[in-house]
């Protein structure tokens, strides 16, 4: 089953996937991060060196486009062409249409297992997420028009995560790790609209009619799932495991705050 998570830059992905992680190996669920499966399929999952495992990765992804170009062609072209439109350098359009390949490239690898149908695989930062890739860029903004129509044709994972945080943290966090597609002398309101218009991308998204059926939202510590899911029982696993995660980062926060106790919340959105 692929599980992709999406979400503004610095809104938790990594960390909630590191979460999973620990939470399924504790609980014995089967589970794996997105990068690992992948390289679990050319027999490299030992590989720890960051450059390596990044040069084995794209490798697997080109595997993957050449496999799924045919099927996902009208989606390659839409982000291609959408990429066209914002006012960027030719370096920059190449190196996030490299990006969009490389996300449908493990989509295809990942979508092909089919042996364990039980074993959760974690996408962080997959096709769906290539909106952020292909929309969000300092001083542009997306139509709606355009991110239904991606919504339309973007090859879509079994379940989706969509990571909400607060506005202020997340804008705290990209000032402070810094982000390729804004200049390092970008003002704080620059940075602002710029995550404030990817959480407006994610948002329009998951209430998409194709996308929102499969979509589970993360807010926090409250998770709203959706109420008419495509698929019950792969919306029922992936909440149960983020109800592990999200309890053990509960317990962990009150373990050291002597403050008033947060409480997880699970509902349905309406």
């Amino acid at each position: 089953m692929q599980v992709e998570l999406i979400g503004a830059t610095g809104s938790g992905k990594s960390t909630l996937a590191d979460d999973l992680c620990v939470v399924a190996c504790a609980d014995g669920r089967p589970l794996m991060l997105g990068s690992d499966f992948l390289l679990k399929v050319i027999c490299f999952c030992r590989i720890r060196n960051k450059v390596l495992r990044a040069v084995l990765l794209h490798v697997v992804a080109a595997f993957g486009c050449c496999l799924g170009w045919r099927k996902y062609w009208r989606f390659i072209a839409f982000c291609w062409g959408q990429l066209h439109r914002p006012p960027i350098s030719r370096w920059h359009r190449w190196n996030q249409f490299r990006k969009v390949l490389k996300q449908l490239g493990c989509f295809v690898v990942v979508a092909r297992d089919k042996c364990n149908t039980k074993r959760l695989v974690i996408v962080d930062e997959g096709t769906v997420h290539a909106a952020h890739n292909v929309f969000v860029h300092v001083g542009t903004k997306a139509s709606q028009r355009d991110l239904s129509m991606f919504a339309d044709t973007v090859p879509l994972p079994d379940v989706i995560v969509c990571v909400c945080e607060k506005e202020e943290l997340v804008v705290e966090r990209t000032i402070g790790r810094g982000h390729p597609r804004i200049p390092t002398s970008a003002s704080r309101e620059t940075v602002v609209e710029f995550v404030r218009e990817a959480s407006d991308a994610f948002q329009h998204l998951a209430m998409h009619n194709r996308i929102a059926s499969r979509t589970i939202i993360v807010d926090g510590l409250e998770i709203i799932t959706p109420s008419e899911p495509c698929n019950v029982e792969q919306v029922n696993v992936v909440r149960d495991v983020l109800c592990l995660a999200l309890a053990r980062r509960l317990n962990e926060d009150s373990a050291g705050s002597s403050g008033p106790m947060s409480h997880l919340s699970d509902r349905q959105v309406n």
